[in-house]
């Protein structure tokens, strides 16, 4: 009665048929509120309202009366459903005038209450769910001092925690999707793991019971002392209902009761499997595993065997707890890594289910230095001895220090994973390659791993292996044997890898002159080679060498360069110059002549004949006659010469002789006598010595020398030769 203010009623005239049908087009489908209808007769007689039939399909009539002429009152209470339906209402006479009435039945789902945990934290849950209905709900906690708390949840789904009114920290719980009833596990606990608070959510499925019985038989369903319904089954017997079932709740009973009053029970399976829960925690620095085991209805399990694994580690025995859970310590090695990834299981024993499981990384504090040695600071391809890289890290000692990866870049060769040796060290194996693709250093680079990474960078020398290969290229395959023709060569020093080596070449042999050489680019040498001085056709093979004998591997390379002999086995030659005796007579000389070469001292032997003119005057004191005497000497040397070239380079020193006749003119003069001539002949005798610079086909020469030329006359009487100093220029061909 209470319900029927609230309800919409509909209400309308008789109809053709003579019969109407007043009431609420809504009720509630709780099971229990009473509910009245209105059957009025078209007629208004009393005999016609108690020849009305009336039935409904779902739910029970409580009574029924007339209450005027033409006017019967039903009064019937609906059945309990959770979830939105109807049925229909008929009137019926005796006549056969029928109407009906469609009503919907408004669902009718228990409103949840608030679980207090009484732990810690004040945890507080709803005491249940129903799925496919409540889409979300409030979970809270107080946080007090503790500083951060996490929570979690079996299933389903919880958001981040938000600060709210009162000192509390509030989160929405998101159910799955799904209709088997089940228990979520909600979990509150601070990251190192010394406060945790547990509760549980029941969370309701929505099942449909079928059941078959007789035709037009009341059909009502009783699940964990809730009953639903009653409704009315078809005209094949059969009839659904749907109804709440509470986790560990897996049978359902079914009781229909015909028309003649005759019942009976079905036990019904709901199809909803015997299954435990299992929930599994690792907060982020508890190094712990913390393990909440529930039955199928949501009740704490104790007196469990559990065995706990660890995939790094070793996880102690679970312990049981005050407030029912259980928890295991983690005992990590001193190289496990900071922020290593832990998989932690725990196995009931004789449990059903599956394993609880969680995962989390080594908690502790990450090293804020880094410092990296490498012994010996350098590499020499084809060592093959790789680098051992050895790195230490440091702590602030705020917390455990933990190892932490090391990532390394190298700029050439590949650096093998860091391994911890001990606390705060570990060491990597460097390989460089024995090509250094002209690299003179190699950098390596190592930073901690994390978001503020500590970094260190070692720089070592690559050195070349010993020289093991000398190539030689000249610019110039052929040149004049000129003595100063000349083309650059171009060392190149490698070892067996290809690498250049920056050993200076020496040269073991050549015939012709090579400068020292210039280092160019690493590994690449220049010098200038000059070419000897050769009047035969000739190959100079020369020969280069790299390293330093015994203690180094040694390289040598051989280049011929072909010499083109210069044609100089004929002469001829011209002179100018001055010569004086210091006493008598100064002048200047100037000479020719032509020669050839001899095949003596490998054709180091030239003659020549060769013919000159000299004029020289000279004044002196006639003590007879006490006045000055005037002398003009003039002669003319034809002889024969012969010099020895001591070396065939750039500069050829040489040495000589020669012998001759002097035609001599001796012109006398004073004041007294007045001028008199006479010509004469002597012989002449020279020795001399040069030094020749060729210069192509030819060469200029200087030459120094004394000439010997003794006069018997009246008028001159001593030798009018002397030093002689004399430059010329000499073609051969």
């Amino acid at each position: 009665m209470g319900f029927l203010a609230l309800l919409c009623a509909e209400v309308s005239a008789a109809p053709a048929s003579g019969i109407a049908i007043v009431g609420p087009a809504e009720v509630v489908g709780d099971g229990a509120t009473h509910v009245r209808f209105r059957i009025q007769s078209g007629r208004g007689k009393p005999t016609d309202v108690l020849g009305v039939r009336v039935t409904i399909t779902a739910g029970r009539i409580e009574s029924t009366k007339g209450v005027e002429p033409g006017l019967l009152e039903v009064e019937l209470v609906p059945p309990r459903v959770i979830e939105a339906s109807e049925f229909v209402l008929e009137a019926r006479s005796q006549a056969g005038r029928k109407e009906r009435k469609r009503v919907r039945l408004l669902p009718v789902v228990p409103k949840s209450g608030v679980r207090a945990s009484g732990g810690p934290l004040d945890l507080r849950v709803p005491e249940h769910m129903v799925l496919g209905v409540d889409r979300q709900a409030t979970v809270s906690f107080r946080a007090g001092s503790v500083s951060t708390v996490s929570l979690y949840a079996s299933i389903g789904a919880l958001s981040a925690p938000r600060a709210s009114e009162h000192g509390r920290t509030t989160a929405v719980f998101r159910p799955p999707d799904g209709s088997f009833p089940r228990v979520a596990v909600i979990v509150a606990a601070s990251d190192d793991g010394s406060i945790v608070d547990w509760g549980l959510i029941r969370l309701y499925g929505r099942p449909i019971v079928a059941t078959t019985s007789e035709p037009q038989a009341r059909v009502r369903v009783r699940v964990a002392g809730e009953e639903y319904g009653p409704v009315q089954s078809d005209a094949r017997g059969r009839a659904e209902l749907r109804v709440l079932a509470p986790p560990g709740v897996r049978e359902a009973h079914a009781v229909a009761r015909d028309e003649l009053g005759n019942e009976r029970t079905i036990t019904l399976d709901l199809g909803v499997p015997a299954a435990h829960t299992t929930f599994a925690i690792c907060p982020s620095h508890s190094e712990g595993l913390f393990v909440f085991a529930v039955d199928a209805a949501g009740d704490p399990r104790s007196d469990l065997r559990i065995t706990p694994r660890s995939s790094i580690g070793v996880l102690s025995q679970p312990k049981r707890a005050a407030r029912g859970y259980y928890w295991s310590t983690l005992s990590l090695p001193s190289s496990a890594l900071l922020g290593q990834p832990i998989h932690l299981e725990a196995k009931v024993e004789g449990g059903q289910g599956p394993s609880a499981a969680c995962d989390t990384v080594v908690a502790g504090e990450a090293p804020n230095s880094l410092k990296l040695h490498v012994v010996p600071n350098r590499w020499i391809a084809g060592s093959n001895q790789p680098l051992e890289v050895r790195a230490s890290v440091g702590y602030a000692g705020a917390r455990k220090p933990r190892q932490v990866p090391l990532l390394a870049t190298a700029d050439s060769g590949k650096i093998s994973p860091f391994v911890a040796t001990s606390a705060g060290l570990a060491r990597a194996t460097w390989r460089l390659p024995a090509r250094l693709g002209g690299r003179a250093r190699a950098r390596l680079s190592v930073q901690t791993a994390g978001l503020s990474p500590a970094r260190d960078t070692l720089v070592i020398a690559l050195v070349p292996g010993p020289p093991s290969i000398v190539t030689l290229v000249p610019e110039r395959q052929r040149l004049p044997a000129d003595g100063v023709s000349e083309t650059v060569l171009t060392a190149t020093v490698r070892d067996a890898y290809g690498n250049p080596v920056n050993t200076r070449p020496v040269v073991d042999r050549a015939l012709g002159d090579v400068s020292p050489w210039e280092r160019r680019a690493p590994g690449v040498f220049r010098a200038t080679y000059t070419a000897p001085l050769s009047a035969i056709a000739s190959q100079d093979r020369v020969r280069v060498r790299a390293g330093t004998g015994p203690a180094e591997a040694e390289a040598e390379a051989t280049l011929t360069l072909g010499l083109v002999p210069v044609s100089d086995r004929y002469r001829l030659f011209g002179s100018a110059g001055v010569s004086t005796n210091f006493a008598k007579v100064s002048g200047l000389l100037g000479t020719v002549g032509a020669g050839g070469r001899l095949p003596w001292l490998r054709e180091r032997v030239v003659v020549a004949i060769e013919s000159g003119y000299f004029h020289g005057k000279s004044q002196g004191p006639d003590v007879a006659n006490a006045e000055q005497v005037s002398v003009e000497t003039t002669w003319v040397p034809v002889g024969a010469r012969a010099q020895v070239e001591l070396a065939r380079r750039a500069f050829v020193p040489y040495l000589g002789a020669g012998v001759g006749l002097g035609v001599v003119r001796v012109d006398v003069s004073s004041a007294s006598a007045g001028a008199s001539g006479r010509w004469s002949t002597h012989p002449t005798a020279v020795g001399f010595g040069g030094v020749l610079v060729p210069t192509g086909p030819g060469s200029t020469f200087i030459e120094a020398g004394y000439r010997t030329l003794y006069l018997e006359e009246p008028s001159a009487t001593g030798n009018v030769g002397g030093l002689c100093g004399t430059a010329g220029f000499a073609y051969g061909f």
